[in-house]
Order: structure tokens, then sequence, then C-alpha cells
């Protein structure tokens, strides 16, 4: 996650290593966020969905996530996404 995501989120970037994107998803949306990843694992075109993630502070993150599947070196799937913060649009 780049610097941005990290401080929309309310951390520190480096504090983000080996953590997983999951376990900011709101649990409400938790069935949404996996089957947006699987939608992107099975096809090359991009996915998009709009859920609500959990900052470190206990506070709501309305995000829309758009996700290609890229190949690794190694031809192992990859996941970019970008996330952009759509909270005005909910108010």
């Amino acid at each position: 996650m780049n610097l941005a995501g990290a401080q929309l989120l309310g951390l520190a970037r480096q504090n983000l290593m080996e953590r997983g994107f999951g376990r900011f998803i709101a649990p409400s949306d938790l069935k949404l966020y996996d089957r947006h990843v699987l939608s992107v694992l099975q096809g090359r075109e991009k996915q998009s969905c709009e859920l609500a993630l959990i900052r470190e502070n206990g506070s709501a993150l309305f995000v829309r996530l758009d996700s290609v599947q890229m190949r690794t070196n190694d031809n192992d799937p990859e996941i970019r996404t970008l996330m952009s913060d759509i909270q005005c649009s909910r108010d």
C-alpha cells in the first residue's frame, strides 16, 4: 500500500507490512470484498466495488476499489488496486 492509502487508514506505511488488507474491511462488507477478489482473479478486466473500511481509530471509511489482475515475472497472479475515498458521496 502506498503512503496515501496508509494515511487514509490512519497508519504509518511501515505498520502495514505483512498485514492483510482484509483486516480493514468492515464485517458487513467481507463477503462483498471476497466476491470482488474472486471476480478479479477469474478475469483480466477491471472490477470495481464500493465498501466500508474500518480505520485504526475505529471510524468508518467508504471507498471504491478498482482492481485488475496482473502477472508477476514468475507468471503468478497479483491484484493491483486503486482505492478512492468516496466518503463525501455517501453524505
